[in-house]
């Protein structure tokens, strides 16, 4: 992403997403179907101060116009998918954040036949423990999500 880009985001949750992005990207449009999230997230884009960040309480399918970025933080159906392709202009990006791989499996299956490049990377959080032996992952419960981004 860079200062020329308008970006796309559902799933706004908090809003904490958007209003990164809108650190960065010439505008984003944020969308949240939760009315208790948007509303938080309306709340939370207001004290940002940030001008360039619209949240709308709506349905991610409802969206229309054309994007540099869609980012999706969502249940991802296959229509979010094919929805973000058709908003994505040329060359744009549709990235994914799924916190489990049947939801990751949803979007590369969709992606694949749309999109000219379509990747997957596993994230995991653990705990770091070090000690006067060593440093080495903790042994308490780790976590894992995965990032797709897809090329238009």
């Amino acid at each position: 992403m860079n200062h020329n880009d308008d970006v796309l985001d559902a799933g706004t949750g908090s809003g904490i997403a958007a209003i990164y992005f809108g650190g960065v990207v010439k505008t984003v449009k944020t969308y949240e179907v939760r009315p208790e999230f948007s509303t938080l997230a309306m709340k939370n884009i207001t004290e940002s101060k940030l001008t360039n960040v619209e949240a709308v309480a709506a349905d991610f399918l409802a969206a229309e116009g054309s994007y540099d970025v869609v980012h999706l933080d969502l249940q991802i159906q296959p229509e979010h998918v094919t929805h973000a392709y058709s908003l994505l202009r040329s060359g744009g990006y549709l990235a994914c954040y799924t916190p489990f791989l049947e939801q990751m499996a949803i979007v590369v299956d969709e992606a694949t036949p749309l999109f000219r490049e379509v990747h997957t990377h596993e994230l995991i959080e653990r705990e770091m423990t070090r000690s006067k032996r060593g440093t080495r992952p903790s042994t308490s419960v780790s976590h894992s999500g995965y990032v797709t981004i897809a090329r238009k």
